[in-house]
């Protein structure tokens, strides 16, 4: 791409801008180019000052709207590839280069470690896990801190000590942040509380508990009404279960179910008599449950540090308290897009000066028209 600004045909006075991502706000941005690209004298000087000054963590095309508001009739992206079909702009697309990468799906606990599934792109292997420590550093764990198991289409990694964590491999790496346990259930009524007692004793150790964990948060499970209240689920009991829970709330399991106003779940005598009922509390829980990414919100002596892929929230070199937050790229950032669909950035808005002045003279030419009939006829004004 950066080859083609020199290159490309009809684009040496074409203004340049940017699709990055503002690391302090935690928001795409476009932004204005031209000063990198007028003090590069080559295409490869102009991607070393790219990559040194701008962070591409995600980007998003819908900006490119704003161009048109700013009155750019033509419009050229470049990219590797966009996927949807353009609609008022032109795209230079590069091809997609399927880069090896390892990318985490899934994050669970089984009482003595967390377990965080990886999928595995263009033949990537893990080489090392480290720790990563206050001001950034990558510390070497103990054999007994970490472990890792080839699965289907990528490899499952435990990590059995909480903090901020890198994978790597052959020519990458992914920071991720590690909790520690899952959030704690707690029950709140009679109801609520035989519920947790069977997840207990039908769980076994480690998966669910109602024993509240130093710094773990809490899923709590509550009779009676409270509908879509985060991190708790509301239950009620009901004599009508004639409905099916939703596929996405049951992992694709056929869940008798009922219905009541105000309440998350409504559970007759079908629900409370199967055994896969207890999925609609687990995907409840996971979904307050801390992910590999995000954390605590940034202090003010802290600051964003680039590791491998991501990103990853440090404290001074003095701190003591370690690293807490990690982020990464999305993961469409990884696989090409699908095709279909459109992606419409507009038009140039029409000029509103110019029709309000020719209506303003037709508007004079009325008036005056107007009064000259009126003399004629020996009409008054009112």
């Amino acid at each position: 791409a950066a080859a083609f600004l020199f290159t490309g045909p009809d684009l040496a006075d074409a203004k340049f801008f940017l699709l990055g991502y503002d690391m302090d706000a935690h928001k795409p941005t476009l932004s204005d180019g031209r000063r990198l690209r007028e003090a590069s004298a080559s295409a490869i000087e102009l991607t070393r000052k790219l990559e040194a000054e701008r962070s591409f963590f995600s980007v998003d095309y819908g900006l490119l709207r704003r161009l048109k508001t700013r009155g750019f009739g033509r419009v050229i992206l470049l990219t590797d590839a966009l996927g949807p079909e353009p609609v008022n702009f032109e795209v230079r697309e590069f091809g997609w280069h399927q880069d090896r990468v390892l990318y985490p799906a899934s994050l669970s606990w089984n009482g003595t470690s967390t377990d965080i599934y990886w999928v595995a792109s263009g033949g990537a292997e893990p080489i090392s896990v480290s720790r990563i420590g206050p001001g950034g550093e990558l510390l070497r764990p103990l054999p007994s801190q970490w472990t890792v198991r080839v699965e289907a289409d990528g490899y499952a990694l435990g990590i059995m000590e909480p903090g901020v964590w890198l994978l790597s491999w052959e020519g990458g790496s992914m920071p991720f942040k590690v909790t520690g346990s899952l959030p704690t259930v707690q029950a709140s009524g009679s109801l609520s509380e035989r519920i947790v007692k069977t997840l207990e004793a039908a769980g076994g150790a480690g998966t669910v508990t109602s024993r509240q964990s130093a710094g773990a948060p809490s899923f709590v499970i509550r009779d009676g009404g409270g509908r879509g209240r985060s991190g708790a689920l509301s239950v009620i009991e009901t004599e009508n279960d004639s409905l099916v829970l939703s596929p996405r709330r049951s992992l694709g399991q056929v869940v008798a179910i009922g219905y009541e106003r105000g309440a998350d779940l409504a559970l007759g005598p079908a629900a409370l008599a199967t055994g896969d009922t207890a999925l609609a509390f687990w995907t409840a829980r996971m979904s307050v449950a801390p992910g590999p990414f995000g954390g605590e919100a940034r202090a003010a002596n802290a600051a964003w540090k680039p590791i491998g892929e991501g990103y990853v929230l440090v404290s001074p070199a003095d701190s003591s308290v370690s690293a807490r937050a990690a982020i990464a790229p999305p993961p469409d950032e990884y696989w090409p897009p699908a095709a279909g669909g459109i992606l419409d950035i507009g038009r140039v808005p029409r000029p509103r000066l110019v029709p309000a002045i020719v209506l303003a003279a037709l508007y004079a030419l009325k008036l005056g028209l107007s009064r000259r009939y009126r003399r004629r006829t020996g009409t008054a004004d009112a």
